[in-house]
């Protein structure tokens, strides 16, 4: 079954691009929200939930933008999940936009996924 693209959007407010970048895009950040620790080698980065392990590759890493990963398991080669940032020019505020893919199924699970995870982003990161 094929994957659709869906976006989500959630509206930030961090002190500091630094901040909210620190967040998205270091295996550091991504060990205090996302996973419960992650590994880089190279381009390659491990995530681990309990007693789940999951790799995905570094595609693209545009500081202070966006950062985009594939899943290795990913047989298709054409999905992707990546974490956008963007700032409101109107009130000063970030937003994180987040792409991924699904199957139809599939697609309200992950969407609940991350609006678990970018709330666990808010309650420690104060954003």
């Amino acid at each position: 079954m094929a994957k659709t693209k869906f976006q989500l959007e959630y509206l930030l407010k961090p002190s500091s691009k630094s901040i909210l970048w620190e967040y998205i895009s270091t295996a550091a950040g991504y060990g205090r929200w996302l996973a419960d620790e992650v590994i880089v080698d190279g381009d390659s980065y491990t995530f681990v939930w309990g007693d789940e392990t999951k790799r995905a590759k570094l595609l693209v890493c545009r500081p202070f933008s966006h950062i985009r990963f594939r899943w290795d398991d990913d047989k298709s080669g054409k999905t992707f999940f990546e974490l956008r940032m963007k700032r409101n020019e109107l009130t000063n505020e970030f937003v994180l936009e987040i792409s991924d893919f699904a199957e139809d199924g599939d697609r309200q699970d992950l969407v609940e996924l991350w609006n678990s995870e970018v709330y666990e982003l808010k309650r420690i990161s104060g954003i």
